[in-house]
């Protein structure tokens, strides 16, 4: 008896940190163009902020639309969502199911975008690897397909950005594609889920190893009799494998998932 009284508040504590927050949605007051021009990295301040994932969001709606607003400063966020893609995930029921959603940018960018693991990249490199993503891919949207269209010409309308060092992330998700419809004039419940950092990185930028076998950490050490340099070995050869390891050490903080489930309260008009 006193071993579960002791557990107890351990438990609770972990239920409680586990607690799926909900967000209140409101009937939107104004349309506007879907830029993120308009914004400042001030609007953090106006969003809630989930800790444990680093997003901070935001929800509106009307008759027709549900609007997403995501916001992060946070540098390995940032990165995994431009090289992994941001998956969002619509539940009509309220039970966090990833049947049906949509993932920007998709995950067929995965390859082509290696080189945002570099740590030295710049926040301008980021920037560049997103305007050039033309492409959304959509998860369940058109039966049990996955279809990866141009922005343009998809429904469901994305916009991304870097506003200073924030990025800003919205989206437009027409009801009527929603699996049965969803009406938020209705009791239905309704849940999205945010994830990304979950798609496993390329074997290069996971591991770099040397043609011998050894793991660069291991071939930084001088062998039995042998230091310095080697003879020909040019000064800056002697950071290479230091460079490889930071690659790594990025890529290790790429591959821990960010998700997040959030359960949406929407503000009945009455009409």
């Amino acid at each position: 008896m006193r071993k579960f009284l002791i557990m107890l508040p351990i438990a609770v504590l972990f239920l409680s940190g586990c607690k799926t927050p909900t967000a209140i949605v409101n009937l939107r007051q104004a349309e506007d163009d879907l830029t993120i021009a308009g914004f400042d990295s001030g609007i953090t301040e106006r969003m809630e902020f989930h800790e444990n994932s680093g997003f901070f969001y935001k929800f509106d709606y009307d008759k027709e639309n549900l609007y997403l607003i995501l916001a992060t400063s946070d540098e390995d966020l940032q990165r995994k969502i431009v090289f992994f893609g941001l998956a969002v995930w619509t539940d009509r029921t309220g039970g966090h199911n990833k049947n049906q959603g949509f993932r920007f940018p998709p995950a067929d960018n995965l390859l082509n975008n290696q080189q945002v693991m570099a740590p030295a990249r710049s926040p301008d490199d980021l920037r560049s690897l997103l305007e050039r993503t033309d492409k959304i891919e959509l998860i369940g949207i058109y039966g049990n397909s996955v279809r990866t269209v141009k922005r343009r010409d998809s429904q469901i309308r994305i916009n991304a950005g870097f506003v200073d060092d924030v990025l800003i992330y919205r989206a437009t998700v027409p009801f009527g594609l929603l699996e049965h419809g969803y009406s938020p004039a209705g009791r239905g419940k309704m849940s999205i889920g945010l994830e990304t950092g979950h798609l496993e990185a390329p074997s290069s930028a996971r591991r770099a190893q040397d043609f011998d076998g050894r793991r660069p950490a291991d071939r930084r050490r001088p062998q039995s009799g042998m230091s310095g340099r080697m003879p020909g070995q040019s000064p800056g050869m002697m950071t290479d494998w230091s460079r490889m390891e930071a690659q790594r050490a990025a890529a290790g903080n790429l591959s821990r998932p960010a998700r997040l489930w959030i359960d949406l309260d929407f503000v009945r008009t009455g009409n």
